[in-house]
């Protein structure tokens, strides 16, 4: 799983929602979740901010696993 789906989903905000407060367009959101595919800088810190992120947007995009993320929530 990738970090930005599990913040996403932890937050309970849809693709969708996502998209409509950052500009980033939802294919490119769903290629970030499932693939780990780096937005640009800028998309990235919009997405970021928009989840409340106080890391490094780019540690958004890294892999972490899903079950370790499950039983730390």
């Amino acid at each position: 799983m990738i970090v930005l789906e599990k913040e996403r989903r932890a937050r309970n905000i849809s693709q969708r929602k996502l998209m409509q407060l950052t500009g980033v367009d939802s294919s490119y959101l769903s290629r970030a979740e499932r693939m780990g595919m780096r937005l640009y800088p800028g998309q990235a810190s919009r997405v970021a901010e928009a989840l409340g992120w106080d890391g490094d947007p780019a540690d958004l995009f890294k892999e972490v696993d899903a079950d370790a993320a499950d039983a730390r929530e």
